[in-house]
């Protein structure tokens, strides 16, 4: 993940989409942070069980003094506020959120890209042809195809796209609004296209 360009006071300017990527993938936030109930984020100072269940869901104990964490392996101050915003958002949409920026991905709206083949058939011998439609006076006219994905497909894939990037201009302004609160980032874009199966 690229930060790039000083925005004043030690903070560096980020893109939406790169913030999750360094809140999900690099800080973990979503496995690390067991939240008390006055909000603070617990370190692995915290009870017992909490450490446990970290231990569990990580695979592994996590140091907590790289870059980065604060005292006790806290999660650095920005992490935790991204992360409650992420919060707000309905659990259908922060998997989505969560998922792709753990990965570094965005969402295929493609669905794997737009394939034609032709249909199939199999004459009285075994082989496999495509199939060929004849006019009234048994002349070849043209042989069907199949577009894939089917458009149902292709529309889920799109509606995924459109939760992602529509979640990531919340999470943008809502971060924007408590811009105080974040010592490191200072918030640009979303720079993703909002529709790119329009772009020319």
């Amino acid at each position: 993940m690229q930060m790039s360009g000083n925005a004043g006071a030690g903070r560096v300017d980020i893109d939406v989409e790169n913030l999750l990527v360094w809140v999900y993938r690099d800080q973990k936030a979503d496995l690390v942070t067991g939240r008390m109930d006055d909000g603070r984020v617990m370190g692995w100072r915290g009870s017992s069980l909490g450490r446990i269940e970290a231990v569990a869901n990580l695979g592994c104990r996590v140091d907590g003094r790289g870059a980065g964490w604060g005292a006790a392996g806290e999660l650095h101050r920005d992490a935790a506020a991204t992360h409650e915003v992420v919060e707000t958002l309905d659990l259908g949409t922060q998997r989505v959120v969560i998922r792709h920026a753990r990965a570094g991905t965005r969402p295929d709206w493609t669905a794997g890209g737009l394939r034609c083949r032709p249909v199939w058939r199999r004459t009285a011998t075994g082989e496999v042809r495509p199939r060929v439609i004849y006019t009234a006076t048994r002349k070849p006219s043209y042989c069907p195809i199949e577009i894939e994905p089917a458009p149902a497909i292709l529309h889920d894939a799109r509606m995924e796209w459109v939760t992602w990037r529509g979640a990531l201009d919340r999470i943008a302004r809502d971060l924007r609004a408590v811009d105080a609160l974040l010592t490191r980032h200072r918030i640009t874009g979303p720079a993703a296209d909002a529709t790119p199966w329009l772009a020319p």
